[in-house]
């Protein structure tokens, strides 16, 4: 996505990126000789995936709160080209701060974010660098799987962060939407959440963040589809139903291919009372300790109105194009 394209509040500094940059020449390529953690390649990972703004952050933010689990940080994140590095300083950081020189051990997730961005060093991240350092992203913006070593390099990563937290690991995949059979493999003990939102209300999300990002509603937010030529005619309306439907379908595709028993479903309006089932599968499923509950005065937002002229057009839009549609979760 371009950066002059996207409103102020939402560009990247240009001198995080130059620090980021001379980080990554100096760090990237260390010779690692493990001598903390025991072999994590057995530690399953868990993944969520679903169309941009499904509600897949408050069920990441979650399941960190509510499962004794790790997860890439912010503070981690700055560290995607060295994901070992950034995990031992975090944990001399967090963890082992028992005085609170530094970040303390701190344990409360707080459930807010804004368009999947979160605030605190502790708080979970996309960590879409790692995965763009590993897999070079296609013209939709979803990454590729070329061939084994990129598989290998981004497993590798990744159990650098086991091997320091000793926990299985929870990531955001919608960037992996498109090929996520590849990702977990067919005979892996790795979990794959599916988040569903209903149609209108994930639509009329979509073009809210549109409005947010970039200020107009006729510029595509998130990830784009193949066939997306075909939409560019489309109204801003129609094409946020089609983005959702059609990434459900393209996500669905992929996990025919998964380990069925591997794969959950959600829908994000019934959170509030599958939460507590699924934090019980996921703990059972990886050993993963339950460590909070989901809080009492816990909600999921819908800002639906029958009066609200966004929405009426997205529910024009729904019965234009239902019979293209097969069978969205309406």
């Amino acid at each position: 996505m371009l950066n002059e394209s996207r409103s102020e509040q939402h560009k990247r500094n240009s001198e995080t990126e130059a620090v980021l940059s001379e980080l990554t020449r100096l760090l990237a390529h260390p010779k690692i000789d493990y001598s903390i953690g025991d072999d994590p390649s057995a530690i399953p990972n868990i993944y969520i995936v679903g169309c941009a703004r499904c509600g897949s952050t408050v069920l990441h933010q979650l399941l960190v709160k509510m499962l004794d689990l790790c997860y890439p940080t912010n503070l981690i994140s700055r560290f995607f080209y060295a994901p070992y590095i950034g995990s031992l300083v975090q944990r001399l950081m967090s963890d082992l701060d028992a005085k609170g020189e530094l970040l303390g051990n701190q344990t409360s997730i707080n459930l807010n974010s804004e368009l999947g961005k979160t605030k605190g060093a502790l708080s979970p991240n996309e960590f879409w660098y790692y995965w763009r350092l590993h897999f070079t992203p296609n013209e939709f913006g979803y990454i590729n799987v070329q061939n084994h070593n990129q598989l290998q390099a981004f497993e590798t990563g990744l159990n650098e962060i086991k091997r320091v937290f000793g926990k299985p690991l929870l990531l955001k995949g919608m960037i992996a939407n498109n090929c996520i059979s590849e990702i977990v493999g067919p005979n892996s003990n790795d979990i794959v959440i599916h988040v569903k939102r209903k149609l209108a209300n994930n639509a009329l999300s979509l073009l809210q963040a549109r409005k947010e990002y970039f200020g107009d509603i006729s510029k595509w937010y998130s990830f784009k589809l193949p066939g997306n030529m075909a939409v560019a005619n489309l109204t801003p309306y129609e094409q946020v139903v089609y983005q959702v439907a059609e990434t459900n379908r393209l996500i669905e595709n992929q996990l025919n291919k998964v380990l069925a028993a591997n794969v959950i479903t959600i829908n994000y309006e019934d959170i509030p009372k599958e939460i507590n089932n699924l934090v019980e599968v996921i703990s059972a499923r990886t050993n993963a300790e339950i460590v909070d509950k989901i809080p009492a005065d816990f909600a999921v937002s819908n800002s639906l109105d029958a009066k609200n002229q966004d929405l009426q057009q997205i529910e024009l839009a729904i019965q234009a194009h239902l019979s293209n549609l097969g069978n969205p979760y309406l």
